[in-house]
């Protein structure tokens, strides 16, 4: 569901807002699909909620679901390689989700 903020802001270039929810908001069990406000955006911004439990929520006018972070946007140099192996070596190297964690034998 997309619910309406009544909110603009103009984020200043290099900046981006991030929409959270606030702790509270688990507790109905919602999360949220978008996230991202870019810095040229005008528009209302609206949240999108998804409902991941069981139970239909009812959302009354007022209510503080999310909040909003503004944050700095790294512009990194990006370099193309053309072989794996010119990448640095780290102790994780290609382990994948959940590698981190695991006990290395």
């Amino acid at each position: 569901m997309k619910l309406s903020t009544g909110l603009h802001f103009e984020i200043d270039k290099g900046y981006v807002g991030f929409i959270d929810t606030r702790s509270s908001t688990s507790k109905l069990k919602l999360t949220l699909g978008c996230r991202t406000i870019d810095s040229d955006y005008r528009g209302e911004v609206k949240v999108c909620m998804i409902n991941v439990g069981q139970e239909t929520q009812v959302i009354s006018r007022g209510r503080t679901l999310v909040h909003m972070l503004i944050l700095p946007v790294a512009q990194p140099e990006i370099v193309a390689v053309s072989n794996l192996e010119e990448f640095s070596k780290t102790e994780r190297g290609d382990g994948g989700f959940g590698s981190t964690g695991a006990t290395r034998g």
